[in-house]
């Protein structure tokens, strides 16, 4: 009986980072598919920083711009060392944090997942953040970040990403996270949603456009409510949703509740990299949306939401929505549809047989 693939997924570790767990899932899923069984190499808690990793290979690594300064805390003997064990057939890093060129020592392929174009992450929180030394900071990661990913373009590497845009910019394969369509529960208790990691700072910016934008839609249309949901909001989230009378839910357990208790989600974000998971959840669930036009650029074109130009746009399309039941109820099934069409395991299962299927074991 033939063994199973093994794929090693290597990756930072880091349990707040909600769209990185996220993506391990989604490549989780498509090699289970694809009849391998994965094993993580977390390398924050499972590969400790030693002296000697500072000095050679990483610093040299570092400075010649093949890997992040962000990847030299952690420890790439001990990696090597924990991949050597699982004897992979195929070592998946997940971001250039999770990768050295010491992993090709091992002889097996290695496949970069940029997932999102980490340089313009760094610089859209940059551009939320208030000035001081955490703008300065992020800005100069974004620089030594885009000086690594001009580098890796240049390698043989086989690479993925995990939004539209930032694989064309990548020179990369779109491979996007999945999702899988969940009926419509009837019965939303709010009319109005927005979804994310309440800290992050495009999200906390996001909100402050909500704020901003409140008064005149309950202008028009008094009365109207708003739920806030996500992880570990922060002090602005938290008082203006005390300000503005919205129901803020922090650190939720389950998003299908959340989801299905909003008639309609809105997107409000000026900065977003890769692809937005509160998109894509929200339309698999069958949730219609408002979106800025930047919270679709990690989709492929075509995907079914109102896109909202500009303020006064974005105001107009979430009444029409709340007015119109039927158009709303039409735009959340081609949302699913959608979905059920091009971000299933089903639909991206080729291309992890493929990556198996190019090791040659």
């Amino acid at each position: 009986m033939t063994a199973a693939p093994r794929v090693a997924i290597v990756h930072l570790g880091r349990r707040g980072a909600l769209g990185a767990v996220r993506r391990l899932t989604t490549m989780r899923d498509l090699f289970a598919a694809a009849g391998a069984t994965t094993h993580e190499v977390a390398l924050t808690s499972e590969c400790r920083l030693h002296p000697r990793d500072v000095m050679r290979p990483g610093l040299v690594d570092a400075l010649r711009g093949d890997i992040p300064l962000e990847a030299l805390s952690w420890s790439t003997t001990s990696a090597v060392e924990r991949l050597h064990g699982i004897d992979p057939d195929v070592i998946l890093c997940s971001t250039l944090r999770a990768f050295s060129p010491a992993f090709a020592s091992l002889g097996r392929p290695v496949v970069l997942d940029y997932v999102d174009q980490l340089s313009d992450s760094y610089r859209d929180r940059a551009t939320a953040h208030r000035p001081g030394p955490t703008r300065l900071a992020l800005r100069g990661l974004g620089r030594a970040m885009a000086r690594v990913e001009r580098r890796a373009r240049g390698s043989a590497l086989p690479t993925v990403a995990a939004g539209w845009s930032d694989a064309g910019a990548l020179h990369a394969t779109w491979v996007p996270n999945t999702a899988t369509v969940v009926p419509r529960q009837p019965g939303a208790s709010f009319d109005l949603g927005f979804v994310g990691s309440l800290s992050y700072p495009p999200n906390v910016e996001a909100v402050r456009r909500l704020a901003r934008l409140w008064p005149g839609l309950q202008a028009r249309r008094p009365g109207t409510t708003l739920l806030i949901a996500g992880a570990r909001p922060s002090d602005a989230v938290r008082a203006l949703a005390l300000q503005h009378g919205w129901t803020l839910r922090a650190d939720f357990d389950e998003l299908g509740s959340v989801l299905s208790s909003m008639r309609v989600s809105v997107v409000p974000l000026t900065h977003a990299s890769g692809i937005q998971c509160k998109v894509l959840d929200a339309a698999a669930h069958g949730v219609p949306q408002v979106v800025d036009a930047v919270a679709l650029l990690g989709f492929a074109p075509g995907f079914p939401a109102r896109v909202a130009s500009d303020d006064t746009a974005l105001v107009d399309a979430c009444l029409e929505l709340l007015d119109d039941p039927a158009v709303a109820a039409s735009l959340g099934a081609s949302g699913q549809a959608h979905v059920a069409a091009h971000y299933s395991v089903e639909r991206w299962l080729p291309w992890a047989v493929g990556t198996l299927d190019a090791t040659g074991r």
